[in-house]
């Protein structure tokens, strides 16, 4: 059940309600009910839940959720390993969307799957090869929305970003996870390769200054993860790939010329809030 107001002879679906308390109002963020042939039912109610780590789990909706707001992100790519001076192409952001209105039925079951980050190559890890042995992120999927509106398959994937090549390899640049499912995804940033830095794309949450994203692990002097230890300076985002950096640097998944591992997928559901 959904409750409407009449809003200028228009019916809306409400997005909050507020009740007047000793003179204030106050949001209802605890819930309404209303008694139905003798029962109480939840009619609207608020909260969230986020998962930030790859993981693999079940999440029953509400009673009186019928609407969702959904951000969530595939795991960013690892960047490869360096070429002496030459660092790795930088892995590519998962593919995102941010704050996408989907449908849900009270009780049904929503399956998450959170994508694990991509690893970073290492310099020179396998013979004959310079750092051309990073990993892609891997997909974050929900199944169990309602498929109208802005979800339009019973699974909703956002793919992970590639991996970043190594310092000296010819195959082509590992590009920014795509999405399916759902409308208003977005395709996760290519990571970067400018020789003395690779830096890893960013997905959601991200921003570009300069070509990069903001949100992304990359410090010169400090961070080489995709999920960013240096927050005083780049945020952490969800989904961001791994950064590259030059032989000698003693940064990333092993040191000398190793390319940062990928941040883990995310997904959050929030509902009956504005």
């Amino acid at each position: 059940m959904t409750i409407y107001v009449k809003d200028s002879g228009t019916w809306r679906r409400t997005t909050s309600i507020h009740n007047k308390v000793s003179g204030t109002w106050q949001r209802a963020d605890q819930g309404v009910s209303i008694k139905n042939s003798g029962t109480w039912r939840t009619v609207y109610s608020e909260g969230s839940q986020e998962y930030t780590s790859a993981t693999t789990t079940s999440f029953t909706v509400p009673e009186g959720v019928h609407y969702m707001k959904l951000s969530a992100a595939g795991a960013g790519g690892g960047a490869g390993g360096a070429y002496y001076s030459s660092a790795g192409q930088g892995g590519s952001g998962g593919g995102y969307a941010d704050s996408v209105e989907v449908e849900c039925v009270p009780g049904t079951s929503i399956i998450i799957t959170v994508g694990s980050g991509g690893t970073g190559g290492k310099f020179g890890e396998t013979s004959g090869t310079f750092g051309n042995n990073s990993t892609s992120g891997t997909a974050t999927t929900i199944s169990g929305f309602t498929v109208t509106g802005n979800v339009t398959s019973s699974t909703i994937t956002l793919n992970g970003g590639g991996a970043g090549k190594g310092g000296n390899d010819s195959a082509s640049l590992g590009t920014g996870g795509t999405t399916s499912g759902i409308t208003g995804g977005t395709t996760g940033q290519q990571g970067q390769m400018s020789g003395g830095s690779g830096r890893g794309g960013y997905s959601l949450g991200g921003t570009i200054e300069s070509g990069y994203g903001t949100k992304q692990a990359y410090n010169p002097s400090r961070a080489c993860w995709g999920v960013n230890g240096d927050t005083a300076t780049y945020a952490m985002a969800k989904g961001t790939g791994g950064c590259g950096v030059p032989d000698g640097s003693s940064c990333g998944e092993g040191a000398f010329g190793g390319g940062g591992n990928g941040s883990p997928g995310y997904v959050l559901m929030e509902w009956g809030n504005e």
